[in-house]
């Protein structure tokens, strides 16, 4: 089955920012596992998107990551 011009243009996008993303959320959380889980989230809820036929668009995963983030500190905030 072939990829879509959406499709490549996300798996492009993952290819050149996953790390980054990564990288972010391993600052803000300061745990690799968790980080890992909130970055692919992202990944996961942009390509939910592209699969709805929304193009891919790196700020929108720059905001769904950004909210993970903001609710992972709320959830830590409420627990301490």
């Amino acid at each position: 089955m072939e990829t879509s011009p959406k499709e490549s243009a996300f798996i492009q996008m993952f290819e050149a920012h996953a790390d980054d993303f990564f990288r972010d959320s391993l600052a803000y959380v300061g745990d690799r596992a968790r980080a890992f889980e909130l970055t692919q989230e992202a990944f996961i809820q942009a390509w939910d998107r592209v699969l709805g036929g929304a193009a891919p668009e790196l700020s929108a995963i720059r905001h769904s990551l950004r909210d993970l983030l903001q609710s992972e500190l709320s959830l830590h905030e409420a627990v301490s």
